[in-house]
């Protein structure tokens, strides 16, 4: 069975505030180690994984646990429009963009 289970979040993991628009698509590389966001800013943001141990205990008892999040590494610009949609290759370690056409 999984561990992630997606019906057992109540509130946002991590908010993405680098984008300056919204973001239309996410993509996890292959790995699960890199995410791509397409954004309505033009840009493809490329997230790396970090994981952090945390405290999970409400009562104080000891008991950590890895958590996730995510740190922008880079940048893609030069796009004209809207970026709508991206998907990293399985050949290849770069996202592959769908623009606006219009």
């Amino acid at each position: 069975e999984p561990s992630f289970k997606p019906h057992m979040i109540k509130e946002p993991v991590q908010v993405m505030t680098d984008h300056e628009n919204t973001i239309s698509s996410l993509d996890f590389s292959d790995d699960g180690q890199l995410l791509a966001s397409a954004s309505w800013d033009n840009t493809i943001g490329i997230w790396a994984r970090k994981s952090r141990e945390r405290d999970l205990s409400a009562s104080g008892t000891p008991l950590s646990s890895v958590s996730d999040t995510w740190h922008r590494v880079t940048v893609l610009t030069g796009h004209r429009n809207w970026v709508l949609s991206c998907s990293f290759s399985h050949s290849v370690a770069a996202p592959i963009p769908a623009n606006r056409l219009a």
